[in-house]
């Protein structure tokens, strides 16, 4: 049995239907003969499960919110790497007073909050508003369920500029050297430092049993490298040259990796 980690934005989907459904042709050729495909996402699980049911994207298990938690595809957790709720409340009023930020939240991997600055721009108003009511029934009325729950593995930012990222990343380096910001589409991602895809592909491979050598990663940014790194890692054409750099091989699509195992 051969098991392939991808990743989803810029690599499995690319907002292109004909490409995503030849994609999916070979995932459901690639499982029918006895394979595992599983999807390692910066995302949220609650954005990433609404996506790929949306888009009917067969899938066995799910890395998401940067490698900080995961799921089967019943909807199982397997493990969530937690931030302490100290460091979230701390972490939140530092981002808050960041005048770039847009707006933030961060999530369990069930539920999600969200707070935004008070604001003047259409844009951002329908961007908030859209998440709220996406995800209105996961949504809790107040912050006192993170309180009292106390399990956050992801904070996210919203930042309106290319330099506010860098200093949120400075920020977190230098006082939360325990936590990791990276940048996640448009969004900006905080978790543990321990978590990472590649810790996701370590755990979901070693329940399983599976020899590294029928283990295959593929991915096009930062949040990649490592799991291409460790294991038979493919780059696709659009990947950032530091992917290119540490995978073995490099592909036109995801289809042609998989067709290729």
């Amino acid at each position: 049995m051969k098991i392939i980690f991808s990743d989803y934005d810029g690599t499995l989907y690319k907002k292109d239907k004909k490409l995503l459904k030849e994609n999916i042709k070979a995932i459901k050729v690639f499982r029918e003969d006895g394979n595992l495909f599983c999807v390692a996402t910066g995302r949220t699980y609650l954005d990433i499960k609404r996506l790929l049911e949306k888009r009917k994207i067969p899938y066995d298990y799910v890395i998401a919110n940067d490698g900080a938690i995961a799921f089967d595809n019943k909807g199982n957790k397997l493990y969530t790497i937690d931030i302490d709720l100290n460091d979230v409340l701390l972490v939140s009023k530092d981002i808050k007073e960041n005048s770039g930020v847009q707006f933030w939240g961060f999530t369990d991997g069930k539920y999600i909050y969200i707070e935004k600055k008070k604001t003047n721009s259409l844009f951002l108003n329908i961007m908030y508003l859209f998440l709220r009511v996406t995800y209105y029934k996961y949504v809790p009325k107040s912050i006192d369920y993170f309180v009292k729950d106390t399990k956050v593995n992801q904070i996210l930012v919203k930042t309106d500029s290319k330099k506010t990222p860098e200093e949120i990343r400075k920020m977190v380096f230098e006082k939360y050297p325990y936590l990791r910001a990276e940048t996640v589409g448009p969004f900006m991602s905080i978790v543990d430092k321990r978590a990472d895809k590649v810790f996701g592909v370590d755990f979901i491979t070693e329940k399983l049993n599976i020899k590294k050598e029928n283990v295959y990663t593929i991915g096009d940014n930062n949040n990649d490298i490592n799991m291409i790194k460790k294991y038979n890692g493919f780059a696709l054409e659009n990947s950032i040259e530091e992917v290119k750099s540490v995978a073995s091989k490099e592909f036109k699509e995801v289809k042609d990796a998989i067709e290729s195992i």
